[in-house]
């Protein structure tokens, strides 16, 4: 995948031919904590915050996900999550959104 950042307009990311945006299960998994998911900077650095409300959101929404599941089960990472902003100077920050990575 690659995205763009577009001065004084919204820039999109565009994803290969095969990218499949995951299958749903009835059930999501227990919300772990700061210790296996936090917000990542730009820098690359991981961030910890006093009100986890925007990660339990985010876990609850990805964690519903089969792919996701399998592979957050697989691994011993910590999954990161980066605030995209697709547009610089005068943007709307509804066009920002969250991209969530998990390793194996």
């Amino acid at each position: 995948m690659d995205g763009s950042i577009v001065w004084a307009g919204c820039g999109a990311l565009t994803f290969p031919d095969h990218f499949r945006a995951g299958l749903p299960m009835d059930a999501g998994l227990p919300y772990p904590g700061q210790d296996r998911i936090a917000f990542i900077n730009d820098g690359g650095h991981y961030e910890t915050v006093t009100d986890e409300r925007d990660l339990q959101y985010i876990w609850q929404s990805v964690s519903r996900q089969k792919e996701f599941q399998y592979y957050y089960g697989n691994s011993s990472k910590k999954v990161a999550v980066y605030l995209y902003t697709p547009s610089e100077g005068i943007g709307n920050p509804a066009d920002a959104y969250y991209l969530v990575f998990t390793e194996q």
